[in-house]
């Protein structure tokens, strides 16, 4: 048996860095995807430069979304996991408390 033991308390603690951290990858994308001052670039320059911004920002937008989508995932399962651990420990203290008596 393993002696390897998890500190729920540190878990919860990753689990809501995970949430703000998918809360702020969430925040960037929608400030990228922001169309910016068609002028901002220039009167020569904008024609050129706006629609390969455009792309560029379209295209790391969607990596964001994916990656933000993933830090859900991955936190929905920690959640679940730390459930189901302290489900279990407490299934193991009743048990033990039932031997006793």
């Amino acid at each position: 048996m393993s002696d390897h033991t998890f500190d729920l308390g540190e878990l919860d603690r990753h689990i809501s860095s995970m949430d703000g951290l998918a809360s702020d990858v969430e925040s960037t994308v929608t400030t990228a995807q922001k169309q910016p001052n068609p002028l901002m670039y220039g009167l020569m320059m904008s024609p050129v430069v706006l629609p390969v911004m455009t792309a560029i920002t379209s295209a790391g937008g969607q990596f964001l979304n994916g990656l933000g989508s993933a830090i859900d995932v991955a936190s929905g399962q920690l959640s679940e996991t730390r459930k189901s651990y302290a489900e279990t420990e407490q299934t193991a203290t009743d048990g033990a408390r039932g031997m006793v008596r």
